[in-house]
């Protein structure tokens, strides 16, 4: 390929042997071929000899061949008789292939091809003013070297899985993206790169997924006996479940957080991340309430779910043997959200405990996973989980409700606060008391900060933040509201001075940030006793002491005079 600069040093140096005149009987325009076609350099050059002296008018062009390669197929050996030509192509105005260099023909999209068992070469060309460009690739066809079985996720209702005989044998042993899936049923989406090949027996030139790899109505399951190259983490999909509270169970068994991660139902569909495959089945753990003519506090949701009891049915004796790690828990959650939580129990008595786990005021957001009869050893721990389920017509709001660890006459609860929000929320709220601990109290001050993170694109949007207090009966006092502008994240430290006329007992502070009718929010605990001594008793005791030392001084100084 000629560069320009190049010709202009040849004319120049043409011209310093005296040759010049020669030059009046070419064109005055040149054509050089380089390497961004379409670019043209322009300009005059004056050429000077011996024989003529000449102001010469020349433009350079910048052309080039088509440029063109071969996406598909690869230089490698394919398992299925059918290939698809796809290639890239740039600067041309005309495309043709043959095969094993037979008759052309021409091309204008990835073509499929069907081809015998054997070596083959296709030959692709591509042609503009320029010249004409050539590529080819050389691979092989061996039906016999591998087979995979898959007829369940192929055609219409397979949707989205992938087509695997498209690939080449050394592709499949290095394959990302991998998906399997059922229209009618649901879908596995694996995160990490696959060997299909490897399998259990990879000598006997067979991969069967149909035989492995079911999916059902509210089940997925991978049979990693014949399967182990498929225990990677996947995204699992669980179609047209129709459910009001889904619990996943994974080979039988409670599906832990730290394996069923990010846990979502919206509109029938249940998603989450599994960080190991396995068989994994959902069912619907709603229970409807039995009504006894009362009502239970806190709010729930509308429905049941876990087990719950009238908390009048037991003595409510702590005896020291069954040891739970809260207390107290606040979990926000969105609608058409799953989140679950992880209580430990532990048994510090000398024998063995029987605990069942019931749930009262939070019937249709709880699943407790039937834990009924959970047997704890002297010295052993063993833990809950608990799924919090919001389905998307929960109302946004802060629901209050306790858990219960109870038997062999030992007893242990756990407060919960849910505080549903938006389905589309925009920010991760976050409540933390500050200064003076989680007692206070009537008539002290209860510090705290409020940390807003914006979870969306950063840029400042106007929020209003609402403040109130529950207490475990329900009842709602309204603190304040406040405009705000945040943009990545604000930060609000709070003061609330706890209303003289509070009871003793347990409240919810609990903030609402809301933006475009879209709300989001947190919450955090408090108790509220006057056993102790307050801030403001300190403050009257004190300003009653300075009175009674001003009088006395004021009597003394008068006996004096």
């Amino acid at each position: 390929m000629v560069n320009g600069k190049w010709l202009l040093l040849i004319l120049i140096l043409f011209c310093s042997f005296g040759s010049c005149e020669i030059l009046k009987t070419y064109p005055e325009t040149f054509l050089v071929n380089a390497s961004d076609s379409g670019d043209i350099i322009t300009g005059n050059i004056i050429v000077t000899g011996e024989a003529v002296n000449s102001n010469v008018s020349m433009a350079i062009a910048v052309v080039n061949f088509p440029a063109l390669s071969i996406v598909s197929p690869r230089n490698e050996t394919y398992i299925w008789n059918r290939v698809f030509l796809d290639y890239l192509v740039g600067y041309s105005s005309y495309l043709w292939y043959n095969v094993d260099n037979g008759l052309n023909a021409s091309i204008s999209f990835p073509t499929e091809l069907f081809l015998s068992a054997g070596g083959h070469v296709i030959n692709l060309y591509a042609q503009n003013v320029y010249g004409v460009s050539h590529e080819d690739v050389w691979f092989s066809i061996d039906p016999f070297l591998l087979e995979i079985r898959y007829n369940n996720y192929k055609g219409s209702s397979g949707g989205s899985s992938s087509d695997f005989n498209d690939y080449s044998f050394e592709e499949l042993q290095n394959l990302s993206d991998v998906v399997l899936e059922q229209i009618a049923f649901g879908k596995i989406e694996f995160n990490d790169v696959i060997n299909v090949v490897n399998d259990s027996n990879n000598s006997d030139g067979v991969v069967d997924l149909d035989a492995n790899v079911k999916m059902a109505k509210g089940f997925v399951g991978v049979n990693l006996s014949s399967l182990p190259n498929f225990n990677v983490s996947s995204r699992i999909y669980f179609y047209d479940l129709g459910m009001i509270a889904p619990r996943l169970l994974k080979d039988g068994a409670v599906c832990s957080p730290e394996i069923c991660m990010n846990k979502s139902y919206v509109g029938g569909v249940l998603t989450f991340v599994a960080l190991e495959s396995g068989s994994f089945l959902v069912q619907e753990s709603y229970v409807a309430p039995v009504s006894d003519g009362g009502s239970s506090s806190g709010g729930g949701g509308g429905g049941g779910g876990g087990g719950s009891f009238s908390a009048s049915s037991y003595d409510g004796v702590d005896r020291g043997m069954l040891v739970v790690d809260y207390e107290k828990m606040s979990v926000s959650v969105r609608q058409g959200e799953i989140k679950t939580r992880e209580i430990l129990l532990k048994n510090e008595g000398d024998a063995v405990l029987s605990v069942e786990v019931l749930s009262s005021g939070l019937e249709g957001l709880l699943i407790l996973d039937d834990y009924r009869n959970i047997v704890l050893d002297p010295g052993e721990t063993k833990s809950v989980y608990i799924d919090i389920s919001v389905g998307e017509n929960v109302s946004v709001d802060n629901y209050l409700g306790k858990l219960f660890f109870r038997g062999n006459g030992v007893s242990k609860e756990v407060l919960l606060s849910v505080f549903v929000e938006s389905m589309h929320g925009l920010f991760d709220v976050d409540v933390e008391i500050v200064q003076g601990g989680e007692i206070v109290a009537p008539g002290d001050y209860l510090v705290v900060e409020v940390d807003i993170v914006n979870l969306g694109e950063p840029k400042r949007r106007n929020v209003v933040i609402s403040y109130f207090l529950k207490g475990e009966d329900g009842e709602v006092l309204f603190l304040e509201d406040e405009a705000g502008i945040i943009d990545t994240q604000l930060v609000l430290p709070k003061t609330f001075r706890v209303p003289l006329d509070f009871e003793d007992g347990n409240y919810i502070l609990y903030v609402n940030v809301k933006h475009e009718e879209r709300v989001t929010g947190g919450s955090v605990w408090f108790e509220v006793s006057s056993g102790g001594i307050s801030d403001g008793f300190w403050f009257w005791l004190i300003l009653i002491i300075l009175v009674i030392l001003f009088f006395a001084l004021g009597r003394r100084k008068r006996k004096g005079i």
